[in-house]
C-alpha cells in the first residue's frame, strides 16, 4: 500500500506500506509524514485533515489524535 499526503498544489511524501495497516501504524505515519509535511507546506496556517472509512481511521486512539471522531 503507499500512503500519501495530497495538497492542492500536488503529492508529498509518498510512504510505502507492507502489511495491514492497524491504528499505531497509522498514528506512526501521521506524525512522521502527515505533521511534517504540513508544517513545511502552511507553516501555522490552519488545514483540514480528511481520511476515509478505512478501519485504521476509525480506531479511537486515531480519533483522539486528531482530536474529533470520524465523520463519514
Amino acid at each position: 500500500m503507499v500512503w500519501g499526503c495530497m495538497p492542492s498544489h500536488g503529492v508529498r511524501r509518498l510512504h510505502i506500506v507492507n502489511g495491514t495497516v492497524k491504528d499505531m501504524d497509522y498514528i506512526e505515519i501521521l506524525q512522521n509524514k502527515l505533521l511534517p509535511t504540513a508544517r513545511d507546506l502552511l507553516g501555522n496556517q490552519s488545514w483540514i485533515f480528511q481520511n476515509d472509512n478505512a478501519p485504521c481511521h476509525r480506531a479511537k486512539v486515531v480519533q483522539k489524535m486528531v482530536g474529533r471522531p470520524y465523520c463519514e
